[in-house]
């Protein structure tokens, strides 16, 4: 053995040799169970989108000539449904509801969102824009705006309002009331006498454009479905005694008793044929318009308007020929059945305005006419006439 090997150690036992143990790296905890979005979330995120969805359509329809009604064959008027389809295109009803009438009663409804005055010009300016693009020839042949109208029609407990909260005890309207101040007072003193089933949509002041526009806003909302079985219109004297000069309110300008009527046509088609398309059986709803009654006149300081005074006389001997014309012509109307109310010029059935039927012996008699003359108020409740000289206020002596 060489001295370079070195000393055997062969037989010694030094045991293995330990590794050194090697602690293992700490665990790394879990990542903590991540819940899901709450439903808040997911409401707020759904509503983003759909948001988004429509403001993408109302740059897409806005795009288009939307500030026109669709293209028609010359003097067509638009129909009843045309205008919700309409104004759901427009700006001022960007990011409201999806629903055209909720969104107009909003605008009708300022105090409730803080508007003021901002909200009510915005529906002035959608509807003046209407008012604009349905335009023709006649006044009378075309929706007019007026802001006390489109607020009855719109505002909270209108007429949208009220006639939905008679159809959840209905399911249909029997019979419809449209027109000026004669129907507006007559719901507002003797509503109960009136038959079940029956609504009254009237506004003092109006002619029969500013009915037309109010059929256009109220159609989309609630006449659509609620099928009425008839319509009763009394509207006219308003458009034979206007002649007050324009205001913010938009009153009648006056016109002859030619275009009043033609004005009485117009709406009467425009009902048959909207009621005729949201029927199942395509049959359209009856139709009654009935006689315009006579004024008494004033001396002076009187009336003038269905809704409400402008100090000026309301000459009889000038008006009542034109109203005899008016009712000539609408006994020659088509489509509809004439109404020929004959009231006669008492004192007693007047106000002392000379145009408006009094509470106490007039609107009786009114009632009585309708019951006995239009059949789908046959069933109206008649108040008793009041005795020559009988008692309580507001008696006069007189005769029947």
């Amino acid at each position: 053995m060489s001295d370079s090997d070195g000393p055997d150690l062969s037989c010694f036992d030094f045991g293995e040799e330990e590794e050194e143990e090697v602690s293992p790296p700490p665990a790394t905890p879990p990542p903590p169970a991540t819940k899901g979005p709450s439903r808040a979330a997911k409401r707020a995120a759904k509503k983003q989108q759909e948001e988004a969805a429509r403001e993408a359509r109302i740059e897409q329809e806005k795009a288009a000539p939307a500030s026109s009604p669709p293209p028609r064959a010359p003097g067509t008027p638009a129909s009843l449904g045309e205008f919700a389809r309409w104004a759901a295109r427009q700006s001022e009803l960007a990011g409201r509801s999806d629903e055209p009438l909720a969104a107009l009663a909003a605008l009708a409804a300022p105090s409730s969102r803080g508007g003021g005055w901002d909200e009510r010009g915005r529906l002035q300016a959608l509807l003046l824009r209407w008012e604009a693009a349905e335009a023709g020839p006649s006044p009378q042949l075309s929706p007019r705006y007026r802001q006390r109208g489109a607020e009855a029609a719109l505002a909270r407990h209108g007429h949208v309002d009220s006639l939905r909260l008679l159809l959840r005890s209905r399911s249909r309207l029997d019979a419809l009331l449209l027109g000026d101040s004669h129907f507006e007072r007559l719901q507002k003193h003797f509503a109960p006498a009136l038959p079940r089933g029956t609504a009254v949509h009237a506004v003092g002041g109006d002619g029969v454009e500013h009915l037309l526009l109010r059929l256009h806003l109220t159609w989309g909302g609630c006449l659509a479905t609620a099928h009425a079985r008839s319509f009763v219109v009394l509207c006219g004297i308003n458009n034979l005694i206007g002649g007050m000069r324009e205001t913010p309110t938009r009153k009648s300008t006056r016109c002859s008793p030619a275009q009043a009527a033609a004005g009485l046509q117009r709406l009467v088609d425009l009902l048959r044929a909207a009621t005729a398309a949201a029927s199942v059986t395509g049959e359209a709803a009856a139709v009654y318009v009935c006689h315009v009654p006579l004024v008494l006149g004033t001396g002076g300081g009187g009336g003038g308007g269905g809704g409400g005074g402008g100090g000026a006389e309301l000459d009889a001997a000038e008006i009542n020929p034109q109203v005899e014309e008016l009712n000539e012509r609408i006994d020659k109307l088509t489509g509809c059945e004439a109404v020929p109310l004959r009231l006669c010029r008492d004192a007693e059935l007047y106000e002392a305005d000379g145009l408006h039927l009094s509470p106490r012996r007039g609107y009786p008699e009114l009632l009585a006419q309708l019951a006995r003359l239009c059949p789908p108020l046959a069933a109206t409740a008649v108040p008793a006439k009041p005795s020559a000289g009988g008692g309580g206020p507001g008696t006069a002596a007189g005769r029947w």
